[in-house]
C-alpha cells in the first residue's frame, strides 16, 4: 500500500512524501493525486521517495506521466532522497537525470 502525504505548499512548490509500495495500485493512486494537485494549480512538485520500499515500471510510468503533465503547465516534478528501490529502477531505465533538476 502506498501512502501519499502533501507535507508542504508554498508559492514556489508543493512537497509530497511517499511511503510504501509504488506498484500498480500505488501508481494509480499516485497518478490521481498528482493530477489533482496539478489541476489545483500546483505545477512545481517535489516528491520525497525515501520511504518507497518497492517500485516497478508502473510506478516509474506514473512519475513520468505526472512530470510530463507538470511540464505542459510550465511546471516541474523533481524526486528527492530516492530509496534504494527507486534508485535501482531509475538507474536501470536511465531516467535518473530526468527527475533530478
Amino acid at each position: 500500500m502506498l501512502r501519499i502525504h502533501v507535507v508542504g505548499t508554498s508559492a514556489a512548490q508543493t512537497e509530497v512524501t511517499l511511503s510504501g509500495m509504488l506498484d500498480v495500485a500505488g501508481s494509480a493512486a499516485l497518478l490521481a493525486k498528482l493530477d489533482q494537485l496539478i489541476e489545483e494549480g500546483r505545477h512545481h512538485l517535489v516528491i520525497d521517495v525515501s520511504g518507497v520500499t518497492f517500485c516497478n515500471s508502473s510506478g516509474i510510468s506514473a512519475l513520468v506521466r505526472s512530470r510530463a503533465r507538470a511540464v505542459e503547465m510550465t511546471g516541474s516534478l523533481r524526486l528527492t532522497s530516492p530509496s534504494p528501490a527507486v534508485r535501482r529502477v531509475l538507474d536501470l531505465t536511465g531516467l535518473a537525470r530526468m527527475f533530478e533538476h
